[in-house]
């Protein structure tokens, strides 16, 4: 868990950056990797 925090911070920057429609598929990618890490 410790480990999924500093990975959040950096991508949630990089979402930031991408344009609107890109945002939102990055983040649809990112929840379904948070859910992989979290089953692993």
């Amino acid at each position: 868990m410790l480990e999924r925090h500093p990975i959040m911070k950096p991508k949630d920057g990089n979402q930031v950056s991408a344009p609107g429609g890109d945002s939102s598929l990055k983040r649809r990618g990112f929840t379904l990797i948070e859910l992989l890490i979290v089953i692993a």
